[in-house]
């Protein structure tokens, strides 16, 4: 893989970040342009930010 393609890749449009819940340990992606990110198993809002993808 070419330094240019692995450029293209870090800064396309597809980026996720990943959070964790510290209620219930879940992990689970969204969109970067997620205000308030909460829990796709409980729903709760303490989470935080454990990787970008």
């Amino acid at each position: 893989m070419s330094l240019v393609d692995s450029l293209k890749r870090v800064f396309t449009a597809g980026e996720r970040i990943v959070y964790r819940c510290d209620a219930c340990g879940a992990t689970f992606r969204t969109d970067p342009d997620t205000d308030e990110p909460t829990c796709s198993k409980c729903d709760s809002a303490e989470v935080r930010q454990i990787n970008r993808v």
